[in-house]
């Protein structure tokens, strides 16, 4: 499961761009909010290009950000099969929210010497607020996932003071604006057409009836 091979391909400039902005300080570890683990294994692959060319010293070790853990439990169980795990609640990471990954995504971490982190609701607005306030930057909930990581990371002494990191950011806050602003009130997705017939047109009879 994940995309065509050609779109993990096109994922591979991200390292690109990254080796080529460090300007020779590459960093230590790359965070990336992951799903099905397509860019995730772009990456890896893109910096093992530049690696087996000789253009970098090193690859990176990369941190997968998830929700429901599946890559968490191949880690450490050993797994090259990804378990479907039981969701124990209903994220607001939606694009980021499947209940288990690829292999492809488990082969990049394993690959690079990396780690895969679970991410919560309430870490996840707490960063996105944080991030906000502090660097004027407004970011997807989902993206800010990569952050929510580095900090259990850091606090867990297995990313140091010393090392640099890159957070890939991958959308803009506007993209989930209705969760972000009052989570409580999202609606739940349309099970059919039908069932969403059904809300819009009993919304309107209110109104009118309202009117």
């Amino acid at each position: 499961m994940g995309s065509h091979p050609l779109g993990i391909e096109g994922y591979k400039t991200i390292a690109y761009e990254i080796a080529e902005q460090a300007d020779g300080h590459l960093p230590d570890w790359c965070v990336l909010p992951v799903c099905y683990g397509d860019a995730l294994a772009g990456v890896a692959a893109g910096f093992h290009d530049l690696h087996s060319r000789g253009k970098i010293a090193r690859v990176p070790r990369l941190v997968a950000a998830e929700v429901h853990g599946s890559l968490s439990k191949a880690l450490e169980n050993g797994f090259d099969r990804i378990e479907e795990q039981e969701p124990s609640f209903e994220t607001i990471a939606l694009s980021i929210g499947t209940t288990h990954s690829t292999y492809q995504a488990v082969k990049a971490l394993r690959d690079t010497g990396g780690h895969a982190v679970c991410v919560s609701n309430e870490q996840l607005m707490c960063m996105q607020k944080m991030l906000a306030a502090r660097e004027g930057l407004f970011v997807e909930l989902a993206s800010v996932a990569p952050l929510v990581a580095i900090q259990h990371l850091r606090d867990r002494q297995i990313i140091t003071p010393g090392d640099r990191v890159v957070a890939v950011v991958t959308a803009t806050g506007l993209k989930d604006l209705d969760i972000s602003a009052n989570p409580a009130a999202t609606q739940a997705p349309f099970e059919s057409v039908e069932s969403a017939w059904q809300w819009a047109t009993g919304r309107h009879g209110a109104k009118s009836a309202a009117a």
